[in-house]
């Protein structure tokens, strides 16, 4: 594996056909008030994964509607197909990593406002392709191994006491939904356990990816991951993916502190009130109601509660709060 050096600079990741690629630094900086975003912490995470099976600028537009509408800070995708750079650009995003291959590829973008390091990335010529960034403190691993290639998992990313790991692994396990398992499946589940990874997996969800000659569903697209801050990311499959065999995943993380949706209905503030102002007009009630008849009791009571009311709204302060921040 390449991972990055102690000056903070790649090695040379293959991911331009520009010899500037092997200086490529560690840390992105964006704009300051994407660091100011990601310092608190508090931002969720949202991480498309997509096999492509060919990144072509129509998909490339799709991809890009996609980022926008569902507010996706990494994208990860699998089989690109590129050996160069030049068609690999997301607008809005930066392309943190690229394994380039005629038949695989990997390439990861990340949200340009957002700082992110490089980790590190596969060696070239190596059937496990996968490439390792870190987002304020939470390592982001994009994977892709090829079906009839050996599973050898220790050239597999290392799995971080704060993880996700997604992508296209081509393994068969009862664990996310094939009838029975193969060998490179049983490897990966091993590995899963051994990691204390949990396998982010729905049975209520549909199947990550549709064969259209078989008319059926398998799920050859995985995602690993520990507690993020407490919790585990939810991982949502979406609508399938034009002109490829695969469904986009969606996982989310858990923002650090949790915001409470308030229902928009008024609710009385006790502590502003006008309790002086209160006292004089509630003391004046019997003089502005008529005097109560028995055959109209309920009537009277009406009025009463209602002037009553009004007088609470003029000495009472009442509103809702959009959000509720624990403290």
């Amino acid at each position: 594996m390449h991972s990055m050096d102690t000056n903070g600079q790649t090695p040379g990741i293959p991911t331009s056909n520009d010899s500037s690629a092997a200086s490529r630094t560690q840390n992105h900086s964006p704009s300051l008030s994407g660091r100011e975003a990601i310092a608190s912490g508090n931002e969720p995470l949202v991480i498309l994964q997509i096999n492509v099976e060919g990144w072509t600028a129509a998909k490339r537009e799709l991809i890009q509607k996609m980022t926008r509408e569902m507010k996706v800070t990494v994208v990860l995708v699998q089989e690109t197909h590129q050996t160069m750079t030049d068609q690999l650009k997301l607008y809005g995003f930066t392309l943190a990593g690229h394994i380039p291959s005629e038949h695989h590829g990997i390439a990861t973008f990340v949200r340009s406002s957002i700082l992110f390091s490089l980790v590190g990335y596969s060696n070239a010529g190596e059937p496990n392709q996968w490439i390792t960034i870190t987002i304020n403190g939470i390592c982001i691993s994009n994977v892709y191994h090829p079906p009839p290639a050996f599973l050898n998992v220790s050239l597999l990313p290392s799995a971080s006491d704060q993880c996700i790991i997604s992508g296209d692994f081509n393994c068969r396990h009862e664990n996310w939904g094939y009838q029975d398992s193969n060998q490179n499946g049983n490897r990966l589940a091993d590995w899963s356990c051994t990691n204390n990874l949990h396998t982010l997996y729905d049975p209520k969800q549909p199947a990550s990816s549709q064969s259209a000659r078989w008319n059926s569903g398998t799920n050859q697209d995985v995602t690993f991951s520990t507690h993020i801050r407490g919790t585990i990311p939810t991982r949502e499959v979406l609508e399938q993916f034009p002109h490829s065999q695969h469904c986009p995943s969606l996982i989310r993380t858990m923002p650090l502190i949790s915001f409470t949706r308030s229902a928009p209905i008024p609710r009385w503030n006790f502590r502003k009130p006008d309790w002086e102002r209160y006292k004089d007009l509630t003391n004046n009630l019997a003089d502005s109601l008529p005097t109560p008849r028995m055959d109209k009791i309920t009537f009277a009571y009406k009025q009463f509660t209602q002037t009553l009311e009004t007088v609470a709204k003029q000495t009472i302060p009442r509103s809702f709060r959009k959000s509720y921040t624990p403290t």
